[in-house]
């Protein structure tokens, strides 16, 4: 992803106003701070839930793997890994348009060098 993010960056036009370059690095470190903490804290979150149960489990309390409990914490911790995704995409405007540019343009030309599922030939119609 950061290759990613790169290579977006550095394929920025030209045609934008430039700002000196200590503007710019203050606003991507601002940036790339953000992210790390939004990103941090939905790891936290996600996977605390699951550690305290075991931590609570290793103090003696019982443990039940067949709990409701148990599987909240396995599907909080899961949806971590389907949460980063979305955090990149809504931070950073760049990654989101080469995300686009890379998903949609592999449809587009998957769409157009296929046939058309309309059949367009004419058909015998009486007078």
């Amino acid at each position: 992803m950061l290759l990613l993010q790169v290579g977006t960056t550095a394929a920025a036009p030209n045609s934008v106003k430039q700002k000196p370059k200590s503007d710019k690095w203050q606003l991507a470190r601002r940036n790339t701070i953000k992210t790390l903490a939004i990103v941090a804290f939905c790891y936290v979150f996600c996977w605390s839930w699951n550690q305290i149960y075991y931590m609570m489990i290793n103090l003696g309390f019982p443990a039940d793997f067949a709990s409701n409990f148990f599987h909240f914490t396995v599907i909080i911790l899961f949806t971590n890994a389907v949460i980063n995704p979305f955090i990149y995409t809504f931070q950073y405007s760049d990654f989101k348009k080469a995300a686009t540019k890379l998903f949609c343009s592999r449809l587009i030309r998957n769409s157009s060098s296929g046939e058309s599922s309309v059949n367009t030939s004419q058909t015998n119609q009486p007078n």
